[in-house]
């Protein structure tokens, strides 16, 4: 998954170029974000969420993302 500021500049979303969040892009691995979750899933956390932007082209991929993390974190 990418981190990166996106074109769109959506103004719900902290990712857009516009809003100089995101200082610098970065890859992030799956086992990084499992580990995230973990983290997250340890200290009570019972929901997260994803978001990708169409214009990447991978959102039927992304969808199969929280399904298969609920049952690698378990």
């Amino acid at each position: 998954m990418d981190f990166v500021p996106c074109s769109m500049n959506c103004t719900f979303c902290s990712f857009g170029e516009k809003w100089h969040v995101i200082k610098e892009s970065r890859h992030v691995t799956e086992e990084e974000i499992l580990e995230s979750v973990r983290r997250y899933a340890a200290g009570g956390t019972f929901h997260s969420s994803e978001y990708g932007t169409p214009e990447k082209g991978r959102l039927s991929r992304l969808r199969c993302f929280p399904v298969d993390r609920r049952r690698r974190v378990r």
